[in-house]
């Protein structure tokens, strides 16, 4: 009976973490988004323009981050555009010191789920022994509990990181400031100096940068669409969101694929024009679909990046002989089985080898683009 109960509870728990997304789906969307009476409202300095904030989530430096009504996505806006807020704000997180990787982001709270699952499953399993150990040493039933709270911290960042790549700049008009007026007394041969220096600046950066000229794409992007994908309320697949880019000049591109940030570009590739091209971050009013940004890869700053890809390479090689072996060698042993020895020697050397060998793959890909991806120059 001991063992029967131990084995119904060991499929009980494994099914609720299989099915924790859809039996808690209905709570998370509600939670992400509120009824009115639990919104708050930004007032915007020097106006009388507000901003409806359904659900306010982070501040990072100066900027919070918040879902708007009614186009109930990320937005986000400095501080310094607004009046005092009627609520406490929490701490500041410095996502842009942190330079975090999204997708190492991602695979954390994965990681903490199954150390949670195995945890408790071998708790069940050492309780349907004779002579039961975590008897002896009770700190083991602490575990389960400890990887589950870190896996709902690791999931809250991952979240939180996802909105700060994704998060879209919230538009309002701002307070009209008149020019400066221009100094009369200026002597004329530091005023052409000044002229010379800035004309030198903006040659030399289009001198050393490529430029294609290509055409807005209106007739590609549908005006309309969902607020709220499908994926987020239902968690299904459903239509894949395209992937626009607008400018401040108002051009709109429908990307074919978004590869990298690097030193205040990013690295696209757009519809109808094959290749990959780059854009200014400065020169972006609003990217949309665009799950994953990644961190910045800053290119500029790093030498011989090919040669230590290839590095890696060889050393991704060198590791998954080594690891399979290695592997392979030690589970074999413990498990007294062949297909123990397969599985230890694919999941200690082959698999992290070729996480390796793949990313390294990518880092001299990216940094080809890098080179040679020319600069977009926008026609309307």
């Amino acid at each position: 009976m001991k063992n029967l109960f131990c084995a119904l509870l060991l499929i009980l728990t494994c099914h609720q973490f299989s099915a924790q997304s859809v039996l808690f789906s209905n709570i998370q969307y509600k939670r992400h988004f509120p009824s009115e009476e639990n919104w708050e409202f930004f007032k915007l300095k020097q106006t009388d323009s507000i901003i409806t904030c359904m659900k306010f989530y982070f501040q990072s430096d100066d900027t919070l981050y918040f879902r708007e009504y009614p186009s109930e996505r990320i937005h986000k806006i400095s501080k310094k555009d607004l009046e005092e807020l009627p609520f406490a704000i929490g701490k500041d997180y410095h996502f842009a010191k942190r330079n975090q990787n999204l997708n190492t982001a991602a695979l954390k709270p994965k990681i903490l789920l199954g150390l949670s699952a195995a945890s408790l499953a071998g708790i069940v399993i050492d309780f349907a022994q004779p002579n039961p150990i975590t008897l002896t040493f009770p700190q083991f039933y602490f575990l389960p509990v400890l990887f589950i709270a870190s896996y709902a911290q690791a999931k809250k960042m991952d979240r939180y990181l996802n909105y700060y790549q994704t998060a879209e700049n919230q538009k309002f008009s701002r307070p009209i400031q008149l020019p400066p007026k221009p100094q009369k007394n200026l002597p004329e041969e530091l005023a052409s100096q000044l002229n010379s220096g800035t004309t030198q600046a903006t040659s030399i950066e289009q001198d050393t940068i490529a430029v294609k000229s290509i055409a807005s794409q209106d007739n590609l992007v549908k005006s309309e669409g969902t607020n709220i994908s499908d994926a987020y309320r239902y968690g299904t697949a459903g239509e894949v969101e395209a992937q626009i880019l607008r400018t401040n000049s108002g051009c709109v591109y429908k990307l074919s694929d978004f590869y990298f940030e690097s030193d205040g570009y990013y690295y696209i590739g757009i519809e109808e024009h094959p290749g990959a091209y780059r854009i200014a971050k400065s020169e972006v009013s609003e990217l949309t679909g665009v799950t994953r940004i990644g961190r910045d890869r800053q290119f500029a700053r790093k030498k011989a990046v090919v040669a230590s890809a290839r590095f890696g390479k060889a050393m991704g090689v060198l590791y998954g002989i080594t690891g399979t072996i290695v592997g392979a060698a030690v589970v074999g042993i413990a498990s007294y089985s062949v297909p123990g020895a397969v599985f230890g020697g694919l999941g200690i050397g082959v698999l992290p080898a070729s996480l390796i060998i793949v990313n390294s793959n990518k880092t001299i890909q990216y940094y080809e683009m890098f080179k040679t991806a020319p600069r977009i120059s926008c026609e309307n």
